[in-house]
């Protein structure tokens, strides 16, 4: 029954909600598994008269491993959350004709974990944005105008921007990636590019080979 729910509620990797939807499957995931692993450990105890050392007991500590995998990653995630949907649906109608909308992004390196909120494939850009503590119009942005804080933001979007920027040449993609905190002129961005024909095909090739890098 737990395994149909997720299944019929499956969201894929980039697709609006994932972020949100991830945290909750791996919880149950988690939640089930150590469920299970509790109860083997419990029979073996009414089996062997409450006497711990027995081979059930060693079969419980087995599902410890699969249970701290996916708290490991819900780990990763949890600091990232969806986009607000009444966001994502303004910016949904604005980006048709104009490109291939992305959300929900989340991966990885070597080094370290990443985030976008959206990514639109137009042509040979990948215009991407992520609100920050310091976004503009962003409640308290002002205030929170550390300038430790804001390089370090600063840095850490650089990395990312690299980062895909590295992914695109290895695959021989045309494309260029470029991050904004600033939600007004991403969408101007957006906007300045209209689709051409079978252009969307190749945007989806581009889509497609970032899936193994995302969590």
């Amino acid at each position: 029954m737990l395994m149909k729910f997720m299944k019929r509620n499956k969201i894929n990797k980039m697709e609006y909600g994932y972020i949100r939807r991830k945290k909750q499957t791996l919880l149950l995931q988690m939640c089930g598994i150590l469920a299970v692993g509790a109860a083997v450990f419990l029979l073996g105890l009414l089996l062997n008269k409450g006497e711990l050392a027995n081979i059930f007991t060693v079969v419980a500590i087995l599902f410890v491993l699969p249970a701290a995998r996916y708290l490991t990653v819900w780990i990763l995630i949890f600091p990232y959350h969806s986009p607000k949907q009444e966001e994502y649906e303004k910016l949904s109608v604005l980006v048709e004709g104009h490109g291939l909308l992305l959300s929900d992004l989340v991966f990885t390196s070597s080094e370290r974990a990443m985030h976008l909120d959206y990514m639109v494939l137009a042509g040979g850009q990948a215009y991407c944005y992520v609100e920050t503590e310091f976004s503009p119009g962003r409640e308290g942005a002002e205030k929170n105008k550390n300038q430790e804080k804001h390089q370090k933001t600063t840095k850490l979007l650089q990395t990312t921007e690299r980062y895909l920027n590295d992914h695109f040449a290895k695959e021989k993609f045309s494309v260029k990636a470029k991050i904004w905190e600033d939600y007004p002129a991403f969408e101007k961005a957006v906007r300045s590019h209209t689709l051409q024909e079978g252009e969307l095909e190749e945007q989806e090739k581009v889509r497609d080979s970032m899936a193994y890098f995302m969590v």
